[in-house]
């Protein structure tokens, strides 16, 4: 049974609206994508878990969320080691739009 390592994710709360007095996360303005940050455990080290290969339903796109310049120290190879805070590339198909979109 193949396994994978997966890391967890919450949505910010940074941009959202009120539906009915719930609170609905909303995409970054301008950008227009959600804003993602990596869950930690209570020692700080990331949160995440080893599953099944068949349980991944989805496959998104992560784009380092950083200010005017990026890390010194950030590669392609280590940039979800490196960053807290990322984009959720809801433009990389329209499957990843919709599933993002009815998540809520």
């Amino acid at each position: 049974l193949p396994l994978i390592y997966v890391k967890f994710f919450n949505f910010s709360n940074l941009h959202y609206y009120m539906v009915d007095n719930i609170c609905v996360v909303a995409p970054a303005l301008k950008i227009e994508m959600f804003i993602i940050q990596q869950c930690f455990q209570s020692n700080g080290r990331p949160l995440g878990d080893i599953i099944p290969l068949d349980n991944v339903c989805q496959v998104i796109q992560l784009i380092p969320k950083f200010g005017v310049k990026a890390p010194r120290e950030m590669t392609c190879n280590n940039c979800l080691d490196v960053g807290c805070e990322f984009y959720l590339n809801s433009f990389a198909d329209k499957e990843t739009f919709h599933a993002i979109l009815s998540y809520q």
